[in-house]
Parts: C-alpha cells; structure tokens; sequence
C-alpha cells in the first residue's frame, strides 16, 4: 500500500483538507477524543504525518513493556488537566518526533510519563522488534491511523510492586494528560503467550492421528503455509497487489504457527521453551545484536 504525504501549511488547511475528504471533526475535542488543534499540534512537532490515497494519519511510536514477574506495567488511565478522564489499558507509549531514535523516545517518554531517571531506565536491545497495525484511532474518531510501532522490553528500577500513578508536568495546557494511572496486568486482553496460545491451538489439533503420521502432516502443513506466505509476498512485491494487506498476511503467518504449535505438540515440547532456547541460542551467537561479521563467522 503506497501513502502520499499531505504537506499542509496551517492549522485551517488541515481542517479543510479533513473536511474535504469526509472526516466529521465535529466530535472532536469531545469525551476521550483530542481536537484538530491537537493534531496540528503533532504534525507541527514532528510526531504525525497526513496522507492520501488512502487518507490516513500516519504515526510512528516506541512501546515499551516493562515486566513484573508473569505481569507487564499498562497504562489503565489517562486524566486530562480539563478534568476528562480517557480508559487506555495499554503499555506505555511515546510518539516519536522527527529524526529521533526509538531508544531515545522509549527514555524520554518514561521519564515524561512515570517520572524515572535515565539510570533507572534499562532497554534490552536485543528485545527489539518492528510492526504496523492500522486502525480507527481513539484521539481521532473516522480517522484512519497507521501505527508504525517500534517495540521494545526494558526494566525499569524502584516502581512499585502495586497499583500507582505519576503527574506529568504539561505547563497550563487544558486538554493535556496531567495523571497516568498505572498498574501490573498479566498481558494486553489481545495477547496470548506462545504456551496459551499451544494449549488453545489443541482443540482443534491432532485431525491426523498420532505418533509420526502427525508429526509428518504438521510439517506437510508448515512447508504448505509458507509456501502460501512466500506466494502472497511475491504478489505484494513484485505484483503489485496492493489488496494483500499486513492483516492477510497475518491470517497466514497465523496458519503457520498452528502448525508449528502442532509439531511441537506432537514432539511433547512446549512452544515458549523453544522460543526461550532459540532467543539464548541468537543471544549467543550475536551478544551485540546482528552483525554481518558474525554471521559469516559464526561458530554457534
């Protein structure tokens, strides 16, 4: 999917533009939602770009997942300085500005949002990952947002082991978030680790019987589903099928786990202690993450 960027001058022709292509902005400002000042307000900074084809506000962040134990730190509310409360349940989160690194909004968003100090902030590199989803967005309802997120685990030192919250120091601005409430979850509703999500993937499991026949069919069923992956792919690439979106292939990458979780069933192995052995195995072979010289001098 290509995306044009709109380059807008003022805060009018952002609205003009929004008008033009539809979006009502009339609930804007309204309950949880933020106003068309607040989006300016993003694209003046830095943190959100305007396209067409398709119209979209296109934002790039750094998510980072702080664990406790089994449990992880998620943002449940937001308490604007106006008095208007916003329900998140999410992990903590910071926008990027232009030109900045995901390590270097990941500290300041922490030490914005929870109050921390740079020493007190640890960042595994090595946890790094890239994703996109697109969805309707909560700050801005009928505007399609895509979310380029950069996710990375970290620890951080001295929170407390229960429920609390920060202030966040945002001048005399009304509409600004003042109170983050934070607590410990097991995981975002959304997530399954990879051994709940075996277990789940059970009950729909062992159609081809025991032993080694279904050994052989789950790995008929892996090399068939990245077949399928790797052909969507090539029609995404080289086609040009701008309709295989990141969400079908998601559907397919999803095949491939059931399979995978499958084979690792049948084998009596559980799919985190294979994840957990591949991730030491790598943490190995690259300490400093991926170099080219490692790679072709590896001996792991």
């Amino acid at each position: 999917m290509t995306n044009d960027i709109v380059y807008l001058k003022t805060q009018a022709e952002l609205a003009n533009y929004l008008a033009s292509n539809h979006i009502d902005t009339s609930k804007w400002g309204q309950g949880e939602a933020k106003k068309v000042s607040d989006l300016w307000t993003e694209i003046e900074k830095g943190e959100t770009q305007i396209s067409e084809n398709p119209v979209q506000r296109i934002t790039t962040l750094c998510q980072v997942m702080i664990r406790n134990g089994e449990k992880i730190l998620v943002e449940t509310l937001q308490l604007f300085a106006d008095g208007r409360v916003r329900v998140r349940n999410k992990p903590p989160a910071e926008k990027m500005l232009k030109d900045e690194s995901w390590e270097t909004a990941a500290v300041r968003g922490l030490v914005e949002e929870l109050g921390a100090t740079p020493d007190q902030i640890h960042i595994d590199r090595q946890s790094y990952m890239l994703k996109e989803k697109v969805q309707d967005s909560q700050s801005y309802p009928g505007l399609e947002t895509r979310y380029v997120i950069h996710q990375v685990e970290a620890q951080v030192d001295r929170l407390p082991n229960s429920a609390f919250w920060t202030l966040e120091d945002v001048a005399n601005a009304a509409d600004a978030v003042r109170t983050h409430c934070w607590d410990w979850q097991r995981s975002p509703a959304s997530s399954l680790t990879l051994n709940e999500y075996q277990a789940k993937a059970q009950r729909t499991a062992g159609a081809g019987g025991d032993g080694d026949r279904r050994l052989i069919i789950a790995a008929l069923g892996l090399a068939g589903e990245a077949g399928e992956f790797a052909n969507m792919v090539k029609k995404k690439t080289a086609h040009g099928h701008t309709n295989i979106t990141p969400e079908k292939l998601a559907e397919e990458l999803g095949d491939i786990l059931w399979y995978a979780a499958e084979a690792a069933s049948t084998l009596k192995l559980d799919l985190g202690d294979i994840g957990h052995q591949n991730n030491q195995k790598l943490a190995k072979r690259y300490p400093g993450g991926f170099s080219q010289e490692r790679s072709r001098n590896r001996k792991i």
